[in-house]
């Protein structure tokens, strides 16, 4: 039976290493398994790096990079579903909050300003970051980098607005009307030279940009 040494260790570690392999934890596992497999299938005095070359071919069809681009795709399919995960209840919580503070609002009870607060802050603090990095994520948000980021600096900066507004801290009117202003002459335009750029979205572009336009001019009007 083949005695695996620290020197064979090493040796297989940096091969990885040359073949792509970066992952800590998937040159552990690799290095675990042809460690086990030379120790069943070499004689003692066999030649460990020549049986190393025969057994590595095992691990991957072509490149032994695939393992890692596999293991990263796994890793990167693992983050999505957190986000979504967090995206989902952070904005289900969101709403709830929102809509009891609303509640206690209209009925003049006692805890409405914090409850719209916490409603707010939350919608601010973790929906939105979410939903960004995810966005970041979709391969079609990538090719509207600029478009994207817009968008959720202009959402980002609308909620904080309206938690100034709800809690009626100082310039929350400034903040709001810079905001909607914003919104109207630099996202509205932006969005549409890039998807109105898509025949298949022209028609969709215009409707969705009347609905815009008439949502912003109208919390503009409130803001008067």
């Amino acid at each position: 039976m083949f005695k695996v040494t620290d020197e064979h260790i090493d040796f297989i570690i940096s091969d990885l290493k040359r073949k792509g392999i970066v992952l800590k934890d998937l040159q552990e596992n690799i290095v675990d398994h042809v460690c086990c497999l030379t120790e069943t299938e070499l004689s003692e005095n066999g030649n460990f790096e020549a049986h190393y070359e025969k057994i590595i071919p095992r691990f991957f069809n072509q490149q032994l990079k695939e393992l890692q681009q596999e293991t990263d795709s796994l890793v990167n399919s693992k983050s999505i579903d957190l986000l979504k995960s967090i995206l989902q209840v952070s904005g289900v919580i969101s709403v709830l909050l929102l809509g009891f503070g609303v509640y206690y609002k209209l009925h003049h009870l006692t805890g409405a300003g914090i409850i719209l607060f916490a409603g707010m802050l939350l919608f601010c603090l973790l929906f939105i970051p979410s939903l960004i990095i995810l966005k970041f994520k979709d391969t079609d948000a990538k090719h509207n980098i600029v478009l994207v980021s817009t968008a959720f600096i202009l959402t980002l900066a609308g909620g904080i607005a309206c938690l100034f507004k709800i809690m009626q801290w100082p310039y929350a009117n400034i903040l709001m009307t810079i905001s909607i202003i914003a919104f109207l002459v630099l996202f509205i335009p932006m969005y549409f030279v890039v998807m109105n750029a898509k025949p298949s979205q022209k028609f969709t572009t215009f409707i969705n940009i009347i609905i815009m336009l008439v949502a912003g001019i109208l919390l503009f009007i409130m803001t008067l």
